[in-house]
């Protein structure tokens, strides 16, 4: 009941996921702690609590990205998707007003502060761009110990590998009560 009256509050999936994982729930813990985690990137504890449950399971991405891009997820991770927007608007009026400016001062400083504006406009709209894909693609957590996976939708086809309990995995298409999915890496 107070997940429906508080669904955006932080300390509630937060603590639900202390629960979980005092339980033994490890898979269901990761699942709130990553609901936390989405509501309040730059909590300190979230994220301990996030990594510790991990390597509780053992549970890695399997992926290969560049240790610079890791870094760059880690900065943007950090910043709220509402931010993200808010960011975007500022810098836009800024660039508009700037432009305006251009035309009635063609020398000086505005055409220097509106290159400036417009690679900030850029790059904060790749980072909106990001968080809004991130945002938007369904993503679950395997809250079984492990969890078959299947060339096909039935369970006549044969087991292609087991995806282990607290993987994130990307929900990518459905048929009547079979999923394709999307590991963190590349394997669907």
């Amino acid at each position: 009941s107070l997940l429906k009256r508080y669904p955006k509050n932080p300390d509630l999936y937060f603590n639900l996921g202390n629960t979980s994982f005092r339980k033994g729930n490890y898979g269901q813990a990761i699942y709130y702690y990553e609901m936390a985690f989405s509501l309040d990137p730059r909590s300190k504890d979230i994220r301990k609590n996030l990594s510790f449950t991990r390597a509780q399971l053992k549970v890695s991405s399997g992926d290969k990205v560049p240790p610079y891009l890791k870094k760059a997820a880690g900065f943007i991770s950090y910043i709220r998707f509402q931010e993200t927007a808010l960011l975007v608007l500022l810098v836009y009026c800024i660039f508009l007003a700037l432009t305006i400016l251009r035309y009635r001062k063609p020398r000086g400083l505005v055409p220097f502060l509106r290159g400036i504006s417009f690679v900030v406009l850029l790059c904060s709209a790749v980072i909106f761009g990001f968080k809004f894909y991130l945002a938007n693609g369904t993503r679950a957590i395997v809250l079984q110990p492990s969890a078959e996976v299947r060339y096909g939708p039935s369970s006549e086809e044969k087991v292609a590998f087991l995806v282990a309990e607290g993987a994130k995995i990307k929900v990518v298409d459905q048929s009547g009560t079979w999923y394709r999915i999307q590991l963190e890496g590349d394997r669907t």
